[in-house]
């Protein structure tokens, strides 16, 4: 059996995870679906925001 985790649209998006979408949507000019997925844990989205950039 397949696990779906449901996206979070950046429209539905409700306190934290509202506000990194948004971060998000600024920074690269759109939401992309992974970081979507990763806002069901404002937390792993925060984490995942902060680390550093690939060099």
């Amino acid at each position: 059996m397949t696990t779906t985790i449901t996206p979070v649209e950046p429209e539905a998006a409700t306190g934290v995870a509202k506000e990194l979408l948004a971060e998000v949507n600024k920074a690269l000019g759109l939401v992309p679906n992974m970081t979507k997925v990763m806002a069901n844990s404002p937390a792993l989205l925060k984490a995942y925001r902060r680390r550093p950039a690939a060099r």
